[in-house]
């Protein structure tokens, strides 16, 4: 596993989430990790004994991604790791962001838009979702998601 860490000067996007902002990020991370992912993951405190079970190539400081939040739950450790699990190509966010941090949810959105930007077509977010007795699906946020939510056009 190759850990990649400096001390970037990359601060969370102010502005919308453009195309160019998106790509930005990907690129940085397409520039290590070569592996469209099929899924992508946001572990949390829930999840992130997960992480455990990534076969990681490279794990990547949020500080590093242009326009990712830095994660300030002492118990997240702020790193997307890039690698296998069960043989697929995924990508993990090991640590998330929350408003109760201080970050707009346009911001606490922006990695999720970097994940789809790299391929992910599959997202798990262990603090979004349940499963219900039918064995729906279902979300906990909906209508309080990113720009929607602060009144900004998507």
């Amino acid at each position: 596993m190759t850990t990649v860490a400096s001390s970037s000067p990359y601060a969370p996007p102010a502005g919308a989430h453009t195309v160019e902002a998106i790509e930005a990020a990907a690129s940085v991370v397409r520039a290590r990790f070569s592996s469209v992912p099929v899924a992508a993951l946001v572990l949390g405190t829930g999840l992130g004994a997960l992480a455990r079970e990534i076969a990681v190539d490279v794990a990547i400081d949020y500080r590093d991604i242009p326009g990712f939040p830095l994660s300030t739950v002492e118990s997240h450790a702020g790193r997307l790791l890039c690698g296998t699990l069960g043989g697929k190509p995924v990508v993990a966010m090991q640590g998330r962001f929350h408003r109760y941090e201080g970050y707009t949810l346009q911001q606490v959105t922006f990695p999720v838009r970097v994940l789809r930007a790299l391929g992910a077509t599959t997202l798990t977010n262990n603090a979004t979702f349940s499963v219900g007795a039918s064995g729906t699906v279902t979300s906990q946020n909906i209508g309080a998601i990113g720009d929607a939510a602060e009144g900004r056009e998507v």
